[in-house]
């Protein structure tokens, strides 16, 4: 049970970064790179995600999260 919900909170804080990357200053300026947090939530949480649909993409910076977004629909419910 802790560790299902230590997954849930992960998400949750993924999603919310994300979120506020989407309404922030960052969509004025561009995705900008990831945060430590965004980070570790992705490794955790979208490894597989990110294989299936951003396998051509560089690793950790800002493209990868930029990926991630553009495919958010395709991504599992952990990684969303």
């Amino acid at each position: 049970m802790k560790a299902l919900k230590s997954k849930l909170m992960r998400a949750a804080v993924l999603v919310a970064l994300l979120i506020a990357g989407q309404f922030g200053g960052a969509g004025i300026a561009g995705t900008q790179e990831p945060t430590p947090d965004q980070q570790s939530a992705i490794r955790s949480n979208c490894r597989s995600d990110f294989m299936a649909n951003c396998s051509g993409v560089p690793r950790g910076g800002k493209e990868a999260l930029q990926c991630l977004k553009d495919n958010v629909a395709k991504l599992s419910s952990g990684c969303q």
